[in-house]
């Protein structure tokens, strides 16, 4: 006779969620607003050595993307600038577009490095 035990393991189902509604109504009164769009930031790097946050900026707004933040990330001996950009989320394939760059810029999405996920770069 055999006197193995089977035990029952009863998975836990999750319960389901009700589906959201995303309000369309245009803002009327200055208080009650939902939240801004989510943001993307960019790593815009290999920029002349000379070139200053606010000129980047102005470049970025100029062909008509607004700039949330804007912060050099590039060591000081560095051959070229570097610059993290935070974007609103439906700029982002505007901007990863080749045309909207000047010749020998390069951007891409912002990864964190590895060591400093838990901390904030300060602005310039």
């Amino acid at each position: 006779m055999d006197t193995t035990k089977v035990t029952v393991i009863n998975e836990v189902k999750k319960p389901r969620r009700q589906p959201s509604v995303a309000g369309t109504r245009p803002t009327q009164s200055g208080t009650f607003r939902g939240a801004r769009e989510p943001s993307r930031d960019i790593f815009v790097f290999r920029v002349e050595k000379g070139t200053i946050v606010s000129d980047i900026k102005q470049y970025i707004i100029d062909n008509e993307v607004q700039v949330r933040d804007i912060q050099c990330v590039s060591n000081e001996n560095a051959m070229y600038c570097s610059y993290k950009v935070e974007i609103g989320v439906s700029n982002l394939s505007k901007v990863l577009e080749s045309d909207f760059w000047p010749t020998g810029v390069n951007v891409r999405r912002f990864r964190q490095p590895k060591g400093n996920r838990n901390v904030n770069v300060e602005p310039i």
